[in-house]
């Protein structure tokens, strides 16, 4: 009597080559789309430090309220700077007084490659007060 050999097909090795093909395939989608996530949470958090940095300057009177353009060492990050007149205190105390809304808009690329033509752009921007003695300085 011959005893039978003992091991798997190969309906079964198909089966489980399949079934592991499958799972890293899946696993792979999921890391690379966090390792994209990772890469827009660096480039955001990098575009908010310069936005504020950028807007410092402009407060302090080292960079003027008009204009815009790149970073030297990061082209992809692109601002620009507007400053809109304002009146504020109230007239019947004779406590008014004129300043400027001083608002930055930097534009960064929402992709971890830094292409700003394939995947779009994000906007930040932030505003600060300027009083108008110190703005035409």
């Amino acid at each position: 009597m011959r005893s039978r050999a003992r091991g798997f097909t190969l309906l079964e090795l198909m089966a489980a080559l399949m079934i592991t093909v499958t799972v890293l395939v899946a696993l792979q989608t999921v890391v690379g789309g966090a390792i994209m996530a990772a890469g827009d949470a660096i480039t955001q958090r990098e575009a908010r430090e310069r936005a504020r940095m950028k807007l410092e300057e402009i407060l302090a009177g080292v960079t003027p309220p008009s204009g815009g353009g790149s970073f030297e060492d990061a082209p992809q990050l692109k601002w620009t700077v507007s400053a809109e007149p304002v009146t504020v205190g109230l007239p019947e105390q004779g406590g008014q007084s004129q300043v400027r809304i001083v608002t930055l808009r930097l534009t960064y690329p929402t992709n971890a490659q830094g292409d700003e033509e394939t995947d779009g752009s994000e906007t930040i921007t932030l505003a600060g007060i300027l009083p108008i003695d110190e703005a035409s300085q």
